[in-house]
C-alpha cells in the first residue's frame, strides 16, 4: 500500500491522497454495458510534497530511464513496446524462503496523463526470476488501455 501510494502521489504531481480500494461502486444489467453509479468515494488529498517543477521532473526523467534508458543496466527495457509509454522503477530485495535464498521483486510504474499507477510486490522467487514483475505491469496496462481507456485517447500521448 506505501508503494502504491508513493507512485501516486509521484505521478499527480505531489499530492498524497488517502487509499482506498474502490472509487465507485456501479450496477449494471445482465446484457447491457450501460452502467449506473451508486455510490462514489470522493479523493481526499493528505498533503503535499511540495517540489518544485523541476524537481518533479528529475523523478520523471530518472524512472523514464528505467525504461528508455540505453545503460545495459535498464531493468524496465522490456516496458518499452507499452503505447502510451510508462515510468517505472524497479526493485530487488534479497531475502530468504524456507532457507533458501531468494528475492522481493518490485516495481512501480505510471503512464502520464493516464489514472492508472501501479506498485507491484513479488516475495520469494528465485534469482534467475529477477524481473518477474515487468510480465505483470505489461498485462496490467495492456488490459486497462483495451477495456477502461483507449492510448488514443490519453492526452498528450504518441500512440504511433
Amino acid at each position: 500500500m506505501q508503494l502504491a501510494q508513493y507512485v501516486s502521489t509521484i505521478a499527480n504531481g505531489g499530492y498524497r491522497m488517502e487509499p482506498h480500494v474502490v472509487q465507485s461502486i456501479e450496477e449494471r444489467s445482465d446484457r447491457s454495458k450501460v452502467r449506473q453509479t451508486e455510490t462514489t468515494i470522493a479523493p481526499k488529498s493528505l498533503g503535499s510534497v511540495g517540489w518544485t517543477p523541476a524537481q518533479r521532473q528529475v523523478i520523471w526523467d530518472g524512472m523514464d530511464k528505467v525504461v528508455n534508458g540505453s545503460s545495459r543496466f535498464v531493468t524496465g527495457k522490456k516496458l518499452q513496446d507499452l503505447k502510451p509509454g510508462v515510468y517505472a522503477k524497479t526493485g530487488t530485495a534479497e531475502t530468504f524462503t524456507n532457507g533458501q535464498p531468494t528475492i522481493t521483486s518490485s516495481l512501480i510504474a505510471f503512464a502520464p496523463n493516464a489514472d492508472v499507477a501501479m506498485a507491484i510486490v513479488v516475495p520469494g522467487v528465485s534469482q534467475s526470476a529477477e524481473l518477474v514483475n515487468i510480465p505483470i505491469a505489461k498485462e496490467i496496462y495492456k488490459a486497462y488501455w483495451k477495456d477502461v481507456e483507449s492510448p488514443k485517447n490519453v492526452p498528450g500521448q504518441n500512440t504511433n
